[in-house]
C-alpha cells in the first residue's frame, strides 16, 4: 500500500519564504511526499485550523513579525493541550539559547535559523520527512484513516484561508495580499530559486572540479569513509554504521562519478537507496543510524568526539542521521578535492 504524503501547514508571514516552500513541495521527490494543507500568515487561525483537522507537522515562523499576526510562541502556548500534537519545525532568525529553551519546553521538535547558510525548504522537508517516517513504521495499520483525513482535510481548508490548483506552479495567495504583491514575491523567489535550492558548495555538481578517476577513487573512499568511522568510535557491531558508510559513498559517488547521470541528492534520499538496497523498510535504516549514533556519544571519549566539528543541537545532544552523514560527505569530499 503507497504511504500517505506527510500533510503539512506553514505559519510564514513572508510571501517569498512561503513561494519557496511551496514550490519546493510541488517539484522532485517532494510532490508525493508532501503535501500543504494551509498556510497562514496569523497564529490564531492557525491555531485554530490545527484543533479541527488533523495533521502531520508544522512549519512555524517563530517571529510573524514582518505582514504577519500574533507569533510563533502564541501558536505553541494555543495547541499545547492538543490531543494529537503534529511534528513541529520553528525557523527562526534568532539565535538565542534563551528562547531555544523555552520554545522546546512548549514542544517544538526541531529549530532551524534562516541566517544559516544551508537553510532551504528541503532541509526543512528532509527533517520533518525522516521523523515522519520512522512514526509512520511505527503506526502503519493508521494509513488508510490518514489518506481519508487527508482528504477531508484538504478539501476543508480550501474554505479557510486559499485554494490549491494542481496544475499551477504559483504558490498560494493569502487573503491579505494583492495579485500584484505575490507575483512580484513570487518573481524574487525564482531568481534566486537555484541558489537557494541546496547548498551549491555540498550538493550541487561541479564537473570541473579535478578529480581522480572514479574507478580507482571508489576503493580509497570506502577505506577513508571507514576510517573515520573508527576515529570517532562508531562500533562495527551497529547495524546503523553499515548504513551510514553506505550512505555517506552514494552521496560522494553522486557527487564525483562522471558516469552517473542523475543530480547529486539530499541525504533524506540516499537514505531510501540504501534501505531499498539493504531490503529493509526506511524506517528501520533510520533507527539503526540513530542507535549507532546515540552509543557512539554515549561511548566514546571527548577526544574521538573532537572529530565531530558540525554543531549539535543543544537539546538531543546528538546529530541527527541527516547532519551526520551530511558533516562526513563534506569532509571526504572537500579532502578529495584538495588531494586531485
Amino acid at each position: 500500500m503507497k504511504s500517505p504524503p506527510m500533510r503539512l501547514i506553514l505559519v510564514e508571514d513572508n510571501a517569498n519564504d512561503r513561494a519557496s516552500f511551496f514550490n519546493s513541495a510541488k517539484k522532485g521527490e517532494y510532490i508525493n511526499k508532501i503535501q500543504f494543507l494551509a498556510m497562514f500568515n496569523s497564529s490564531e487561525k492557525a491555531s485554530a485550523f490545527v484543533k479541527k483537522h488533523k495533521c502531520d507537522g508544522v512549519i512555524l515562523d517563530l517571529e510573524l513579525n514582518h505582514n504577519g499576526e500574533g507569533s510563533g510562541t502564541d501558536f505553541l502556548k494555543r495547541i499545547r493541550d492538543l490531543g494529537h500534537k503534529p511534528i513541529i519545525v520553528v525557523t527562526t532568525n534568532t539565535r538565542s539559547d534563551l528562547v531555544f529553551a523555552s520554545i522546546r519546553n512548549l514542544g517544538v521538535d526541531f529549530i532551524y535559523s534562516k541566517q544559516n547558510r544551508s537553510y532551504c525548504p528541503e532541509l526543512v522537508f528532509n527533517e520533518l520527512l525522516d521523523l515522519f517516517d520512522t512514526l509512520q513504521g511505527e503506526d502503519i495499520a493508521n494509513n488508510t484513516e490518514a489518506t481519508k483525513e487527508s482528504n477531508e482535510a484538504t478539501e476543508e481548508s480550501n474554505e479557510f484561508l486559499f485554494s490549491i490548483d494542481e496544475e499551477s506552479d504559483d504558490p498560494p495567495l493569502e487573503a491579505n495580499d494583492t495579485l500584484g504583491e505575490s507575483l512580484k514575491n513570487l518573481e524574487n523567489t525564482l531568481m534566486e530559486f537555484a541558489d537557494e535550492l541546496i547548498p551549491s558548495d555540498l550538493l550541487a555538481r561541479n564537473t570541473e572540479t579535478p578529480v581522480k578517476e572514479w574507478e580507482s577513487l571508489k576503493g580509497e573512499i570506502r577505506n577513508t569513509i571507514t576510517q573515520e568511522m573508527d576515529l570517532i568510535g562508531v562500533n562495527v557491531r551497529y547495524k546503523g554504521r553499515a548504513h551510514i558508510e553506505e550512505a555517506v559513498f552514494i552521496m560522494l559517488r553522486e557527487k564525483l562519478n562522471p558516469t552517473e547521470k542523475t543530480q547529486a541528492v539530499p541525504p533524506a534520499s540516499v537514505i531510501q537507496q540504501v534501505a531499498k538496497s539493504a531490503k529493509i523498510s526506511y524506517s528501520s535504516v533510520i533507527r539503526g543510524m540513530k542507535t549507532a549514533i546515540d552509543n557512539t556519544w554515549l561511548a566514546s571519549t571527548q577526544e574521538e568526539l573532537k572529530t565531530y566539528t558540525a554543531r549539535v543541537d543543544k537539546r538531543l545532544g546528538v546529530p541527527t542521521p541527516t547532519e551526520f552523514i551530511h558533516f562526513f560527505f563534506d569532509k571526504i569530499y572537500k579532502g578529495i578535492i584538495s588531494n586531485p
